[in-house]
């Protein structure tokens, strides 16, 4: 069974985390253990919605794509990076 939120996932009682986990645990530990709650199923996933955070999130992921198919049309990248 694999609980997922968006920072956090448990795999086989593994925790695999992301580099926003690790970011926000720096910032705050009892972010990772609300993370942790919800990869286990003992809290809900709080349900935010901020229509600037969105658009700032579109922004970044456009921007981020765009530099990516620059390093590949410029030769310095071969293929595609993924997606995370």
């Amino acid at each position: 069974m694999e609980a997922r939120t968006a920072k956090v996932a448990v795999r086989a009682n593994l925790i695999a985390s992301t580099k926003a986990s690790v970011i926000g645990h720096l910032h705050c530990e009892h972010l990772t253990g609300l993370d942790m709650a919800v990869a286990n199923g003992l809290l809900a996933k709080p349900h935010i919605w901020d229509p600037l955070l969105e658009l700032l999130w579109e922004r970044g992921a456009r921007h981020e794509r765009e530099y990516v198919e620059s390093l590949i049309a410029n030769g310095f990248i071969s293929g595609s990076l993924g997606s995370e």
